[in-house]
């Protein structure tokens, strides 16, 4: 599974990932593209917003088998094949948009560069660009009980 030192997973990732370990799904990519994403500013959340990203790397993870008997792999890759935006050539992806699960952050070292208008231009760039509409808090609360008191 891919998670980068920035994003986060919901307790209930793993329950809608559980749905599809079975043999019948061997070779094939899971993936949960409904989530949240939040501005980070360097000390604190400023706002968070709802995310559907059905091609992002959150979460994405290969259904590979393993034979003890053989001591191998039995699926063709152990990780998901490919880049993020074109592991669905590569291998079929299950999508499962039944739950938010994932979380983004997007703050000024990821998804934006310094540039000479400075640091809270930036900021603010990045809220005009991603965080036109703001998340339900609560259901925020529900699906990542780490944000709980925070907020």
């Amino acid at each position: 599974m891919r998670l980068d030192d920035d994003d986060l997973m919901s307790p209930y990732y793993f329950s809608l990932l559980e749905k599809f370990i079975d043999d019948c799904y061997l070779g094939m990519t899971f993936h949960t593209p409904r989530g949240y994403e939040g501005l980070f500013d360097g000390e604190r959340f400023l706002c968070f917003a709802p995310m559907d990203a059905p091609k992002t790397g959150i979460g994405l993870a290969h259904l590979a088998g393993f034979s003890f008997k053989d001591r191998k792999f039995i699926t063709p890759y152990v990780l998901p094949p490919g880049r993020h935006l074109d592991t669905d050539i590569f291998a079929p992806v299950i999508l499962d948009a039944s739950k938010p699960v994932i979380f983004r952050t997007k703050h000024l070292y990821n998804d934006a560069r310094a540039t000479a208008n400075g640091y809270n231009y930036i900021i603010e760039e990045l809220r005009k660009r991603f965080f036109k509409v703001e998340a339900d808090e609560n259901e925020l609360v529900n699906n990542f009980p780490i944000f709980r008191g925070s907020l």
